[in-house]
């Protein structure tokens, strides 16, 4: 289980390939010291998240932002991504006076 946890495998397909429950994973990460999510300020996770949008394509959605901070071996709740991603594409909009930005912003929270 370390060695996949390392590797960045989710909880859920950890879960899936020893055929227990995620909770049961989450608790076993929890015995043996494995931390489930990054330790990420959110001002270097909103950071993060910019740059993954500078270097995506046009219709990403917010799992392939998840996707993009996965590989680059950071890990965060739900949650958090999407409410920076509201913040960081607001500030877009604000700046830009676009409907083109507001429809990105539906497509990232929503897909």
């Amino acid at each position: 289980m370390k060695e996949e946890h390392a590797k960045g495998a989710s909880l859920a397909r950890l879960a899936n390939i020893l055929e227990v429950s995620a909770s049961t994973i989450e608790r076993d990460c929890e015995h043996l010291g494995l931390k489930t999510f990054s330790d990420i300020s959110d001002e270097r996770l909103t950071f993060e998240i910019a740059d993954v949008l500078n270097h995506g394509h046009e219709d990403m959605g917010y799992r392939d932002v998840e996707c993009a901070l996965q590989r680059r071996q950071i890990r965060v709740q739900e949650r958090r991504i999407r409410a920076l991603l509201v913040n960081i594409l607001l500030q877009l909009i604000d700046s830009q006076s676009s409907c083109l930005y507001l429809s990105h912003v539906i497509n990232l929270c929503c897909y």
